[in-house]
C-alpha cells in the first residue's frame, strides 16, 4: 500500500466516522429524558382515569 492510498483510506475512514457521530448526535436529540418520560406517564394516567368515570 503507498502513502498516498493510506491517506485516502484514512480519509475515507474519518468521513464515516463523521457520519456515524452525526446520525448518533441526531438520534440522542430525539430522546427524551427519564423525567420526561415520568411526567408523561403520569399525564397519560390522569386521563386514562378521566375517561374510565
Amino acid at each position: 500500500m503507498t502513502e498516498e492510498n493510506l491517506k485516502q483510506l484514512i480519509e475515507d475512514i474519518l468521513e464515516i466516522i463523521k457520519l456515524d457521530i452525526e446520525f448518533i448526535k441526531n438520534e440522542l436529540k430525539q430522546k427524551i429524558s427519564r423525567d420526561e418520560f415520568v411526567a408523561l406517564e403520569r399525564r397519560v394516567s390522569m386521563l386514562e382515569a378521566k375517561l374510565n368515570r
